[in-house]
């Protein structure tokens, strides 16, 4: 059985179903089901919340599962609804046992049956989230020589494999070690590996490198790695109240689509597209191949739009807005209307796909509020970097991703949703909606 690469879906779904007796396919077809009964203004209506880390994957039409364990990750709040939708009460999760959630019921003077329906209403974010770093194996004799290496750096917590779940594996890379692909790092080079030891590109350099100086080159690496944990905790096409879509096109053949997105709410009757109807694969794209986004808004009032490109490499590079002297005419899209990305009509500029080679993630970020901080730090960026069109690849990628999640958080915080731990950022569903297009490119 083929096995998925963790970095192209967050928490993915798997052995634990089989104890109850389903199947992949069965899976597949009531996760369908479910989303499309959820939505609905019906009578009756089913909740279920699972959250599962990892699975392998064999099966030609598996949609892929994002954020399935967030709520019970997170400390987020519920509402609990009537099928008309009308909120009864709140719950708000504390703290978590496996798949096992536990949380405070806010009442109110309406009363509450059993099996009432719960609906994500707040995301919480951890404010001092910290990338995992494990030490392979191979290496934990050294131990008391990396932990004073890592010291320095912010929000990076260094740990022994086994002793808790880590982002990314910090050791050698050795000739023990399989490799899947014919470029392989030198042998006794330091990086960062994935949690199955399968090497990050880029993240290697000279054999025999110290501790020391491996840290230090990595360290705009490890804070790149951690934005993109932290922006991953806002995927939410499931549970968004936006109606919104997207496409991922070659703009040279209409019948070329690669990949097609939406929220929950915007199509009750679609099923997500994100592979070819014949393969079990992430969609290969050819390096040099012209792509555009097609964003449409589906509600009645405009949404501000950020896309953001996740390469092999842990890179972050905007994509959208790109227009480096104009930003406030160009991030909004007026109600019922689809934007296109680029618009190869004007000539303004093209987008291809580029190196490295490897898995690529674009993330779609719609909010119904300007994105104010966050954009003036990309403007500030620009300027530093003198570039006044195009896609530009971020050189302080944590700080740009946290004044996102703080404009985020700030929407939140002007509702009237009390805030009581005020470590946490709190993202509103009905303001937000986060969709992910992941795809690979190859030679």
């Amino acid at each position: 059985m083929s096995r998925i690469k963790r970095r192209h879906f967050l928490q993915l779904a798997g052995s634990t179903l089989a104890s109850l007796g389903w199947s992949q396919g069965n899976i597949v077809s009531l996760s369908s089901s479910y989303s499309k009964v959820l939505a609905q203004n019906t009578s009756r209506k089913l909740a279920l919340l699972i959250g599962i880390n990892q699975y392998d994957l064999d099966f030609s039409g598996w949609i892929p599962l994002q954020g399935c364990v967030t709520d019970v990750q997170l400390r987020s709040t519920l509402s609990v609804i009537d099928p008309q939708e009308n909120q009864l009460a709140t719950v708000e999760l504390d703290n978590r046992d496996g798949l096992i959630g536990y949380g405070k019921l806010v009442l109110t003077e309406k009363s509450l049956s059993r099996g009432s329906l719960l609906q994500e209403k707040i995301r919480s974010i951890p404010a001092d989230l910290n990338l995992k770093i494990g030490i392979n194996d191979s290496e934990i004799h050294r131990l008391t020589e990396i932990q004073p290496a890592f010291a320095p750096l912010n929000r990076i917590e260094i740990l022994p494999l086994h002793q808790g779940e880590v982002d990314y594996i910090f050791g050698r890379f050795t000739t023990e070690i399989p490799s899947t692909t014919s470029t392989t790092p030198p042998i006794n080079s330091w990086g960062l590996f994935y949690s199955d030891l399968v090497f990050l590109p880029g993240s290697f350099a000279t054999s025999n490198e110290s501790i020391i100086s491996a840290v230090e080159r990595l360290q705009h690496k490890l804070q790149s790695l951690l934005a993109i944990k932290l922006i991953r905790l806002t995927l939410n096409p499931h549970s968004s109240r936006l109606k919104v879509s997207a496409t991922l096109t070659n703009p040279y053949n209409a019948r070329q689509l690669w990949a097609e997105v939406v929220t929950t709410r915007s199509n009750l009757n679609y099923v997500p597209t994100y592979r070819s109807a014949s393969s079990a694969k992430t969609e290969q794209i050819s390096l040099g191949t012209p792509l555009q986004f097609a964003v449409t808004n589906q509600e009645d009032r405009p949404i501000y739009i950020n896309i953001l490109a996740i390469d092999a490499e842990g890179e972050i590079t905007v994509i959208f807005p790109n227009h480096w002297t104009d930003l406030a005419s160009q991030i909004s899209i007026s109600p019922q209307t689809t934007l296109k990305i680029p618009d190869y009509n004007t000539a303004e500029f093209e987008l291809h796909t580029g190196e490295p080679l490897g898995s690529t993630e674009i993330l779609i970020v719609c909010s119904t509020n300007p994105l104010k901080r966050s954009l003036h730090k990309l403007e500030q960026l620009a300027q530093q970097n003198q570039i006044s069109r195009g896609a530009m690849t971020l050189s302080q990628p944590w700080e740009v991703i946290e004044d996102l999640i703080t404009d985020l958080d700030n929407r939140t915080r002007n509702t009237e949703v009390t805030v009581e731990k005020k470590t946490n950022h709190l993202i509103d569903t009905t303001q937000l909606a986060i969709l992910s297009i992941p795809f690979e490119v190859v030679l």
